[in-house]
């Protein structure tokens, strides 16, 4: 089973690898609008013809459709995609390692959540991990505040994701409306939204071998929608989300690697620094439920459940 976690965020690394190989040969709007729209619609159908099951949102529920939508599924793949044109995997994919502690900055903006002290120890580590990245090592003043404009895009879709993530969450938890029936939806509006803006950004949407790109765009959506989501939902029962969290470095990991191997670029011990970093401010974030559990596990006592849901 700990060889299944690793295969899935291995494979979760290479997602961002072929998401830059893609971009050489299709723009990111239009790359994003057709993944989401087929993901969408394939899991309307799946969901409706296949389970037979059937759920129309409430009214007051669309805004959260619509909110997940602008910001988990367009913002996020979006600004993701854009920014991958001028960033290496590697930057993006570290980058990303940040998601679980964004989405408890998110939250407490948001909701006022509550923290512990070394949960803000871990959210303090994890965003001097995050400057580290954008500023390559550097950390002067005026180096924090002249960063480049494509990492502080990808810097921003993490927040988006964190923001959809919330919401999908009250969707799911609130308002208990299935998760297929969600992603279903949101994917099929974030994907036309792609869409409009591609047609209006983007006047040429493929400039390499559409046969590459179109078997590209396959093996995404088989490794990324497909086996990672699956296996994700898999490894839940036997791993609960804070060791899910804390095993999240890896993918970026593995991203680093897949880039110097197969995409040329530059090994970087910095991004290696940033990563630590983040990683340790992961674990500091947990630190209490993972102290409870090893203090159950010698007391031969059942774990008490302390744990945000944050997984990657």
């Amino acid at each position: 089973m700990l060889m299944l976690l690793v295969i899935m965020n291995a494979l979760f690394g290479l997602s961002f690898t072929l998401g830059k190989i893609m971009l050489s040969h299709g723009t990111p709007l239009f790359l994003v609008a057709v993944r989401m729209i087929t993901s969408g619609l394939a899991l309307l159908g799946y969901n409706s013809f296949v389970l037979q099951k059937t759920h129309t949102p409430r009214r007051v529920e669309w805004y959260l459709y619509l909110a997940h939508a602008c910001f988990g599924i367009f913002g996020f793949y979006a600004l993701r995609g854009w920014s991958l044109q001028f960033v290496s995997s590697s930057s993006a994919a570290t980058v990303f390692a940040f998601f679980p502690l964004s989405t408890a900055c998110i939250s407490w903006i948001i909701r006022g959540t509550k923290y512990s002290f070394y949960q803000i120890i871990g959210l303090m580590l994890g965003c001097l991990g995050v400057i580290l990245v954008l500023t390559h090592g550097n950390l002067c003043f005026n180096t924090i505040f002249s960063c480049n404009t494509a990492e502080m895009v990808l810097a921003l879709s993490v927040i988006f994701l964190s923001i959809g993530i919330i919401i999908l969450e009250e969707l799911v938890t609130v308002h208990n409306n299935p998760p297929l029936m969600i992603n279903g939806i949101t994917m099929t509006l974030g994907g036309i939204l792609a869409l409009i803006a591609a047609c209006i950004l983007e006047p040429v949407w493929i400039h390499g071998n559409y046969r590459t790109l179109l078997m590209l765009l396959l093996i995404q959506t088989l490794i990324s929608n497909c086996i990672c989501a699956n296996l994700q939902a898999h490894l839940l029962r036997s791993y609960n989300s804070t060791t899910m969290s804390c095993s999240s470095f890896l993918a970026p990991l593995s991203t680093i690697l897949y880039g110097t191997i197969f995409l040329a670029e530059p090994f970087s011990w910095g991004l290696i620094t940033a990563l630590f970093v983040i990683t340790c401010g992961i674990f500091c974030y947990h630190f209490e439920h993972i102290r409870s559990i090893i203090r159950n596990k010698l007391t031969k006592q059942p774990a008490q459940s302390q744990e945000a849901p944050l997984s990657l």
